[in-house]
């Protein structure tokens, strides 16, 4: 399913597979799956065959989700097992990662490969609060709710000033795909043919995605600084 639809796995179940099995006192208790627009019909038809049937459709300004890089979402289940699938405005399902709450949640699981964008903070329990849902006027009761669920899983939101030795972290420094900021794991069978870069963003839909966090960093001028997430894609 991941491989046919260019999907992702995201949320608490990748953060999960990310750290270190020592470290989580906690288990995910949801599956959220991440869908290109474009594959939205296939998975609609694919998943029932299989025994999972749309129960709920949220409306966006419900979720705690950033409205910027998402269609809707959709619960799927099949009586005993629920998946919550995130459908992406954008051609490719990993753009509304880097409008997520907060850089502990910028983490995915593809057919391929397990990625982490901040893996300095991530790998030692520590977070920077994207500034976008805030700022932008977006921050509601449910952003809260992930935010305290994701302190309770032991994570600490630290000001980006603690952080400046670490590189690849600073608010102000746009971030990419590429940078070498990033971490990959790679999960296919390894006596196979390694999986390239190129191949896992061309399974993904997407050339490379920059994007800067933003909001009231040190060392920046102007004081502020607006966040942005841009997609390069295939078709571009």
């Amino acid at each position: 399913m991941l491989r046919s639809c260019e999907a992702v796995v995201s949320g608490s179940f990748a953060l999960h597979m990310v750290l270190p099995a020592n470290t989580c006192t906690w288990m995910p208790t949801d599956l959220d799956l991440y869908v290109p627009l474009c594959y939205l019909a296939k998975m609609s038809i694919d998943w029932p065959a299989a025994g999972y049937y749309i129960i709920h459709q949220s409306r966006i300004d419900a979720s705690a989700y950033s409205t910027a890089a998402v269609r809707n979402i959709l619960t799927f289940s099949n009586g005993s097992h629920y998946i919550d699938v995130v459908v992406s405005k954008t051609m490719t399902a990993i753009s509304p990662l880097f409008q997520f709450h907060s850089t502990a949640v910028m983490n995915f699981i593809s057919a391929d490969s397990i990625f982490c964008a901040y893996p300095g903070l991530t790998l030692h329990g520590c977070a920077l609060i994207n500034a976008y849902p805030i700022y932008s006027g977006s921050l509601r009761s449910k952003t809260m709710a992930a935010l305290q669920k994701y302190n309770s899983h032991g994570f600490d939101f630290i000001p980006c000033e603690d952080v400046h030795q670490l590189p690849h972290i600073c608010r102000s420094m746009p971030r990419s795909l590429t940078d070498g900021g990033c971490f990959w794991v790679q999960v296919t069978d390894l006596t196979c043919d390694l999986v390239s870069a190129a191949d896992t963003f061309n399974c993904l839909g997407v050339i490379n995605i920059v994007w800067l966090l933003g909001g009231y960093v040190c060392g920046a001028y102007p004081a502020f600084t607006d966040g942005y997430s841009l997609v390069f894609n295939n078709d571009m």
